[in-house]
């Protein structure tokens, strides 16, 4: 009997140790084993940042054996505990893992043990399942640092630029509340830094076009409703200029939902905007548009050689489709002489015998929620009757219809 405990000790002891060599030489971070007798938490994990520790830890159930991998499916490992172990892990102060280790492979997985992962399979029995390729160490750093500062995002987004990880997968992992956590405390950090000789936090633009459907905000000063596709499309539009690509990109929407706007936006949120050749057609003569788009180009070009982007904002203005066509030919031998140039149109119309292999994103008009808070916003009136309003909004879906509809119930 004695003989038998001390094996188990023994193999128990591996997995200990396994698990503080990960934490050491993988992750950089801090290993307290518990040594006293303990009810289920055999060590503690800090994170360790780059200057300094952070007080931010992870508590850990650690299993060596092979017998714990018997009970494998697709799905992963499954861990058995009874009661009082899942009301103890669950009442912990700090997050919980349950670690298990194979000491014939030296597979080491893991998963937190929270009320998504805890399932009852008894009155007193429940289990969790330990994925398979849930790898602790360098593979899940990530999720391990957002689990261990789970209780105070905000400290995560001060703390990011010193931890050493991917910042956009940390991003990726976290969920809705947690990243308008993150955000915001980045937007008070970035202020702070400006002013100092720091470089601010820059976030990867798929990542924040994923999040931007979070939130959405008013630009009052261009009458831009900012929401998710309109986020999405600034990044897009903004990778596209900074991209090697050559196709034209264009932007199809009904009139007076935001393309003007949009590309005004663009070009102020530029950092080089003199490279950047705006032309409304609004603002030429109808009757020598022909002569004065391409007029403009040159001309600019000739004046300023380092332009790089030409917005042609409302195609649909020009009067007749041929002349439409020959603006668009002669601009096409332009451009081959001038292969670095961007090109981004806006326009209610497709033409597609012109933009055959060009980019394409459409603007679609507000949903019902986006176009309640849009003219709550510019009415600052919360009182509408949203049933009444809801009958209409296949008509006032836009920013245009919506101001228009607000000026004809004497709210502007």
């Amino acid at each position: 009997m004695n003989k038998g405990l001390d094996i188990m000790k023994n193999t128990e002891r591996e997995g200990v140790s396994a698990a503080q060599s990960i934490v050491y030489k993988d992750l950089g971070w801090f290993f307290t084993e518990q040594m006293v007798n303990d009810y289920g938490i055999d060590a503690i994990i800090e994170v360790a940042g780059q200057k300094y520790p952070t007080g931010k830890v992870i508590a850990v159930q650690i299993k060596s054996g092979a017998s714990y991998f018997i009970n494998t499916t697709k799905e992963g490992v499954t861990f058995r505990f009874d009661e009082r172990h899942k009301r103890y892990w669950l009442r912990y102060s700090d997050p919980v893992i349950v670690l298990l280790y194979h000491p014939d492979t030296q597979e080491c997985i893991w998963e937190v043990v929270d009320k998504y992962t805890v399932k009852k399979v008894s009155d007193k029995g429940y289990k969790i399942v330990i994925p398979k390729d849930k790898q602790f160490g360098l593979p899940t750093k990530e999720k391990l640092l957002v689990l261990a500062y789970s209780n105070k995002i905000a400290d995560l987004a001060e703390d990011i630029e010193d931890l050493d990880v991917d910042t956009d997968t940390v991003f990726s992992i976290l969920d809705d509340k947690q990243k308008n956590i993150f955000l915001k405390t980045r937007i008070v950090v970035d202020k702070k830094n400006a002013s100092s000789d720091k470089i601010p936090f820059e976030f990867n633009k798929d990542e924040l076009s994923d999040f931007v459907s979070v939130f959405k905000w008013f630009d009052k000063k261009n009458d831009l409703f900012m929401g998710k596709q309109f986020i999405n499309l600034i990044c897009q539009l903004e990778s596209f200029i900074d991209s090697n690509e050559d196709k034209p990109f264009i932007i199809l929407g009904e009139a007076g939902i935001g393309k003007t706007t949009l590309v005004k936006t663009i070009i102020e949120r530029s950092k080089v905007k003199k490279t950047i050749l705006y032309i409304n057609t609004l603002e030429i003569n109808p009757l020598e548009i022909h002569k004065d788009i391409m007029w403009i180009i040159q001309s600019k070009y000739d004046m300023n050689n380092s332009i790089r982007v030409v917005i042609i904002d409302g195609w649909d203005k020009i009067a007749s489709e041929q002349r439409r066509y020959e603006i668009w030919c002669e601009f096409e031998k332009w451009r081959k002489y001038h292969k670095n140039i961007k090109v981004i149109i806006t326009s209610r119309y497709m033409e597609e015998r012109l933009w055959g292999n060009a980019y394409f994103s459409r603007l679609q008009p507000f949903s019902q929620e986006e176009a309640m808070d849009f003219l709550k916003i510019i009415t600052r009136d919360d009182s509408f009757n949203e049933k009444i309003f809801q009958r209409s909004v296949n008509i006032f879906n836009t920013p245009l219809m919506l101001k228009m509809y607000a000026m004809a119930i004497n709210q502007l």
